[in-house]
């Protein structure tokens, strides 16, 4: 959002609470002016400059004069900076904290007056999806949000979240805002942009949350000049959480420290980077979701006797919650200790021992962090438990087979895929059909006949490995695996070929007939994108759809191995080797993703080579 348009919408908010009547010819000469005061520095602008410091003086004047002995003196301040409107809104947040009670009360007022647009025209539409609701959020649904924009990829969300560091009313939300840009990773070649995206989000906010991007930027600059910067910072908030704690919170805290941690790395003084760490783990107050986040952290430091001692100070944390565990097993890997990371995985494994639900449940955040070994260990149990006709086995069994085949043991998936079908097919043969849950015993099916087919790679066996895709298709004619698999097929015989265009053509009918009902579902996109792209058809739509699909669930490596797929079909290597190695990196342990990323690599060496 560019300044004409931040001011205009606040302006806007203003005007609706009657705060504003102001000739048309005074707003935009006003306009401009707040423009050139927020040109960068460095340009040679002498009277603008002078107008904007005296608009500035005249600001800090009319703010003290909130507090005056004489009432009619108080309202008229009031007045005149409601006329001023944004370029007052900074220093009126400042002046909330102010110590004259009638200043903070009036400057809370006016700020609050304040209609805030979160969102601008050139805004990404993952952002504008993800603000729709932010006006009515509560602080915590805002946090959310918050999290939400700072995982989307390329800086999507930094410029808003900027934006809430500046104008959100809530301190402690404008906190979280720069927290949640301060932990975004970035690389030099995206600095730049970065750097550019921060400094008009906060334009010449002083509030404190601001003021520690500007510290954050500094220390890019001249790492060794920001380390006292950071210290006090953090110290600093360490004081506010003591005496004014609705104002911040101890992950805010030690976010800073964290920042101050990460200097030190960086210039190579361990000893004070592991006692920045301490202070980090001293804010810890032992929530099992924030000592996961806390070790994952200290992993990437490598900072294991810090491990070690959060590991003693929350002993009954960790006894207790068997995702804690993993994580410290884990962290045991990454140390290159095996065997004790083996160990600790046992004792994580044992902790619901007999409770079928509470292992099948787990494997879904381990399976979200890519932990394959920890996440494949509870499946097993989970069948292990039983009864085989439960929909956790049967939901077990159908996940493995996934994961098998994706590592290429087709054999393996075929087999836990036909135990399966057997366990659905009894439950409904003895009445209770409810017990399958959302398994449907067609699609299952088709995925058995698909490894069957798979498993079949013998020229001489052509015929056979023919025949288990026709039953897969016929089983669920909108797999589109099977269907990219027919298409794929060498000297198909004519009847074949025809059959497998109109099972193409009807499946892609129905995914556009699923967006078209529940345009908020990425898969649907997701599926028309990755039939398209491994077939034939308008490749742009296929691209269209997989990047719907990346707005709707940014980051899923899933939906990242379809947008590298979608550039290969257009011939855009280069585009497709750069989403299939995200893709990669984020689910480093997927034989298929690699693959492709092999696939995409080697095409694109042979165009260079050129």
């Amino acid at each position: 959002m560019n300044p004409r348009q931040e001011l205009c919408r606040l302006w806007m908010g203003w005007a609706a609470v009657g705060l504003v009547a102001l000739p048309a010819a005074w707003f935009m000469n006003l306009t401009e002016a707040t423009l050139r005061a927020d040109e960068p520095a460095g340009v040679d602008k002498p009277v603008e400059q002078d107008a904007a410091a005296a608009t500035a003086r005249r600001i800090s004047r009319l703010i003290e004069q909130l507090g005056d002995g004489d009432y009619f003196v108080r309202e008229r301040a009031q007045q005149e900076l409601a006329q001023i409107g944004f370029e007052a809104f900074d220093a009126l947040s400042a002046a909330e904290d102010h110590d004259d009670v009638e200043v903070a009360a009036r400057a809370k007022y006016l700020v609050r007056m304040m209609r805030i647009d979160w969102t601008a025209d050139g805004d990404p539409a993952e952002v504008k999806v993800l603000l729709a609701n932010y006006p009515s959020a509560n602080e915590t649904a805002r946090f959310g949000l918050i999290k939400q924009l700072a995982a989307l990829p390329d800086d999507k969300g930094l410029l808003v979240l900027c934006r809430i560091v500046r104008f959100e009313r809530s301190t402690l939300v404008s906190k979280q805002a720069a927290v949640a840009a301060l932990d975004q990773k970035t690389d030099a070649e995206a600095w730049r942009g970065r750097e550019r995206a921060i400094r008009e989000g906060i334009g010449s906010s002083t509030r404190t949350s601001a003021e520690w991007l500007k510290t954050y930027l500094e220390s890019r600059a001249d790492p060794a000049a920001a380390v006292d910067a950071w210290r006090k910072r953090a110290e600093a908030e360490e004081r506010t959480l003591a005496e004014a704690p609705q104002q911040t919170n101890h992950e805010v805290v030690a976010a800073l420290w964290r920042q101050q941690a990460s200097l030190m790395q960086q210039l190579g003084r361990r000893d004070d980077a592991v006692a920045a760490m301490r202070r980090v783990v001293a804010q810890e107050q032992g929530d099992p979701r924030t000592l996961t986040e806390l070790v994952d952290w200290l992993v990437e430091q490598q900072a294991w006797s810090v491990i070690d001692e959060v590991h003693q100070r929350f002993a009954d944390q960790f006894k207790s919650d068997p995702l804690l565990m993993y994580t410290l097993a884990q962290a045991r890997l990454a140390q290159g200790d095996e065997v004790r990371a083996m160990e600790v995985a046992a004792l994580a494994l044992a902790m619901n021992d007999g409770d079928q639900r509470a292992h099948y449940a787990l494997y879904f955040p381990l399976q979200q962090r890519r932990w394959v070994r920890w996440s494949e260990q509870e499946l097993r149990r989970t069948i292990e438990i039983g009864p085989p006709t439960s929909v956790f086995t049967i939901g077990g069994q159908s996940i493995l087979a996934e994961v098998a085949h994706d590592r290429g043991d087709e054999g393996e998936a075929a087999q836990l895929a036909a135990t399966a079908v057997q366990s659905i097919e009894a439950n409904i043969s003895s009445g209770r059909a409810a017990d399958n849950g959302r398994l449907e015993l067609n699609r299952l099916k088709a995925r058995l006949h698909f490894y069957r087919a798979c498993h079949i790679v013998s020229p001489g066996e052509q015929a056979k490995r023919v025949e288990q895709l026709r039953a897969a298709a016929e089983q669920d004619p909108t797999d589109a695996d099977v269907l990219i698999a027919l298409y794929r097929l060498p000297d198909p015989d004519p009847e074949l070929r025809k059959q497998t265009m109109e099972w193409i053509s009807t499946a892609a009918t129905e995914f556009r007939r699923r967006i078209q009902q529940d345009p908020d579902e990425e898969t649907h996109y997701n599926q028309l994108a990755w039939l398209i792209a491994n077939t034939e058809g308008n490749f742009q739509e296929a691209l269209s759809c997989s990047q719907k699909s990346l707005e709707l669930r940014p980051n899923d490596p899933g939906l990242l191995d379809t947008l590298g797929r979608c550039y290969y079909a257009l011939g855009d290597l280069e585009n497709a080797v750069k989403y299939q190695s995200k893709a990669v990196e984020l689910n480093p342990h997927s034989g298929l993703m690699n693959k492709q990323l092999a696939l995409f690599r080697e095409e694109l060496a042979k165009k260079q080579a050129k």
